[in-house]
């Protein structure tokens, strides 16, 4: 039984291509999610033959396990519904333009609101916003940098 409550998941899915190329759940890789406090892994794939197999990874040439999978894909939704249901947090870079719609697409009754969705993009690009200031003289534009910051990670959402 999965513990689904309050948790902070640090989240992503792989699949075979852009968001237009996803068609079917047979399109998605994988379903992960990490607990940011506890590190525990919740992965989801329909491929259970992965499960506990060996791969080298050609860019750095290492060995890696694949870890045993939780369910399938259908349950990795129903862990994320269920997650945000008892308070958890979906925190997934690029999540509002790629995640959420491709999880909207494939499952459309899956009823994870959006606002359960934090998009690590949307936040880097206010934490660290950077302006360009018009130059009077013209030429090349200076960048006058505005830090933004946003306690993100340490609010109790």
């Amino acid at each position: 039984m999965l513990h689904y409550s309050k948790r902070k998941l640090a989240s992503d899915i792989e699949a075979i291509g852009f968001y237009d190329e996803i068609n079917s759940s047979k399109d998605i890789h994988c379903l992960c999610s990490v607990d940011v406090d506890t590190n525990e892994i919740f992965l989801f794939h329909d491929h259970p033959e992965f499960d506990n197999v060996s791969v080298t990874d050609p860019y750095d040439n290492k060995n890696y396990i694949i870890p045993e999978r939780n369910g399938t894909l259908e349950d990795g939704v129903v862990f994320w519904r269920e997650s945000v249901k008892l308070g958890s947090l979906l925190v997934i870079h690029n999540a509002h333009t790629y995640d959420r719609p491709v999880v909207d697409k494939v499952w459309p009754d899956n009823q994870i609101p959006f606002e359960s969705y934090w998009d690590t993009f949307i936040q880097s690009k206010l934490q660290w916003l950077v302006q360009r200031v018009a130059n009077p003289r013209g030429g090349a534009n200076p960048i006058k940098p505005v830090v933004v910051r946003i306690a993100v990670c340490n609010s109790t959402a």
